[in-house]
């Protein structure tokens, strides 16, 4: 798993690629955690979160991203996932996580949702 930041003028872009399952999880909240917090991301900006290239996302893996969308939530910023896979948006709407967080169908349509 790999997990990438890039600071936009509108929001900080976070990619992650490779699973997001019971294996990865751990590691993945621990890089999250502190990117959600990093330079340049300012109260009220959003961190759009890029999962095209998840192609598994097990429980423990939605947890993480429910655990980020609180985190955020806590310091008024928002959490928008951007691209998931068709396998990855079952198991969000599984979850439930759609009804908190929303998600869109690429990083384009997120980035013109937050225009003002």
């Amino acid at each position: 798993m790999d997990i990438r930041a890039e600071q936009l003028p509108e929001a900080l872009l976070v990619t992650i690629t490779g699973p997001l399952d019971r294996a990865t999880a751990p590691r993945a909240r621990q890089q999250l955690m502190p990117i959600a917090s990093s330079i340049g991301f300012h109260e009220g900006q959003s961190l759009l979160l890029d999962l095209s290239g998840v192609k598994v996302l097990t429980g423990a893996g939605a947890r993480v991203l429910y655990d980020l969308h609180v985190d955020l939530r806590h310091r008024s910023q928002a959490l928008l996932l951007c691209a998931p896979t068709p396998a990855v948006a079952d198991i969000l709407a599984f979850t439930g996580l759609p009804r908190l967080v929303p998600v869109h169908a690429d990083v384009a349509e997120a980035r013109r949702a937050l225009a003002p």
